[in-house]
This record gives structure tokens, sequence and C-alpha cells, in this order.
């Protein structure tokens, strides 16, 4: 995960809604619920400042308002500010937690 771009980044977000399932048998609710807070987490720490207001189970809103921020922030300034520089390490590590909730949910 740590040699993800910016543009990888993006393309991961833009293509996980149809990955996300809607439902999930009873052993796998727990990790949807854990997904869908991590997704919700993710949108308030990139600067949403609706966040906080958004349903944790609306997850086509909230990807769509990480999509925003993504498409906000400047892919040059990632790598050249330190802040930006954490930025994408923790984007790194939230794709890799969530490509682990994805991953258990359908080899369950």
């Amino acid at each position: 995960m740590g040699r993800l771009t910016p543009v990888d980044i993006e393309y991961f977000f833009k293509t996980l809604p149809p990955r996300v399932p809607k439902r999930v048998s009873e052993d796998h609710k727990v990790l949807l619920r854990q997904l869908c807070l991590r997704l919700h987490d993710l949108a308030a720490y990139l600067g949403d400042p609706l966040a906080e207001s958004f349903d944790q189970n609306d997850v086509s809103r909230v990807l769509s308002s990480i999509g925003e921020r993504l498409e906000r922030m400047k892919r040059r300034e990632w790598r050249a500010r330190v802040a930006g520089t954490r930025v994408l390490q923790h984007l790194r590590d939230e794709i890799g937690e969530i490509s682990a909730d994805l991953y258990e949910m359908s080899t369950g």
C-alpha cells in the first residue's frame, strides 16, 4: 500500500461503491458496520464539515464526500507538503484496512 500514488487512491475510491455490499450475512454485519464507520471517519478526517451529520450506513453519500475532498486536493501538493504527505500515508493505511474488510466479507 505504501506505493499507492494520489491517482491510485482516487481510482480506489471511485471504484469502491459497487464493491461495498449493501447486505451481508449475520456473520459479517460487524465487518460491514466497521467498514461504514471507517469510511465515515475518513470523510471527517479529510475535512468535510458535514461528515458528522451523515448517516454512517449511507455509503454512497460518504464515498461521494471522500471523492469530492480528494478532487479538491492538489496532487502535486500531496508530496510537497508535510501535511499532504501525512494525509497520503493515512489514506494508504485506510485503503489497506478497507481492502482487508472487503476481503474478509467476501471469503466468509
